[in-house]
């Protein structure tokens, strides 16, 4: 497997991120949600960017976050595992 991909998968955080790009919502707020640092919860939103997880839309001074269809299949089969 890809060595970032488990780096970025098994640590908690980035798990709660893309849980909370279920529904649109913005930085602050998932910083908040997830109780890490706003700093934190950009850098992980910019990896799953790459990796075509989330997509952002601007608007205003804002930055939204909602989760593509890929990033959709990933958190199926994370609840999944979570509810086994």
């Amino acid at each position: 497997m890809n060595e970032e991909f488990i780096k970025l998968f098994f640590r908690e955080s980035p798990i709660k991120v893309l849980l909370c790009c279920r529904q649109e919502t913005f930085s602050s707020k998932i910083a908040k949600d997830i109780d890490g640092t706003y700093s934190h919860v950009v850098n992980v939103c910019k990896d799953f960017m790459l990796m075509g997880l989330i997509c952002s839309t601007k608007r205003g001074r804002r930055v939204f976050y909602t989760t593509t269809e890929k990033g959709r299949v990933l958190i199926k089969n994370i609840d999944n595992i979570l509810n086994l």
